[in-house]
């Protein structure tokens, strides 16, 4: 089969367990809106846009080290050396990637409008602030992913 066929199946592979075993992503989304909601309470509901985009990034940083720590420890054992058998390191990691990254530009997505709900949108350019958010959700599950 074909590098590119390998890794669409794989990457389908992941989203089909991932959407049977619904408890990550709930506990993703869990985790994000009480992540806003603390910081809701601390900074009494309001925030200037210096520090809005700030916590916005950290919560980014620390939401995509759980998903990416969650994607790998669920293949573990027997299931990872089967699949390896099958597929090669460059079809595994490729698909991974994909992977982590569409699920990461949505909770992304996620966070940006939780945020949005309890603090307002203060950014100025929202276009361009939007595709940054998107190409650095991209850029940050990638590499963590490789981590």
């Amino acid at each position: 089969m074909n590098t590119l066929q390998n890794i669409y199946h794989l990457f389908k592979k992941d989203v089909t367990i991932e959407w049977r075993q619904k408890s990550t992503i709930a506990s993703m989304f869990v985790y994000v809106i009480s992540t806003v909601f603390v910081i809701y309470l601390s900074f009494k509901g309001e925030l200037d846009a210096t520090v809005w985009m700030a916590i916005y990034w950290i919560i980014l940083l620390f939401v995509v080290v759980n998903l990416t720590i969650s994607a790998f420890t669920e293949e573990a054992g027997r299931q990872f050396y089967y699949i390896r058998s099958i597929a090669s390191a460059v079809e595994l990691i490729g698909a991974k990637m994909l992977y982590n990254a569409i699920y990461f530009v949505v909770l992304s997505g996620l966070t940006l409008s939780i945020l949005a709900l309890f603090f307002g949108f203060p950014v100025e350019n929202g276009n361009r602030f939007l595709l940054v958010a998107g190409l650095g959700s991209i850029g940050l599950a990638n590499m963590f992913t490789l981590l």
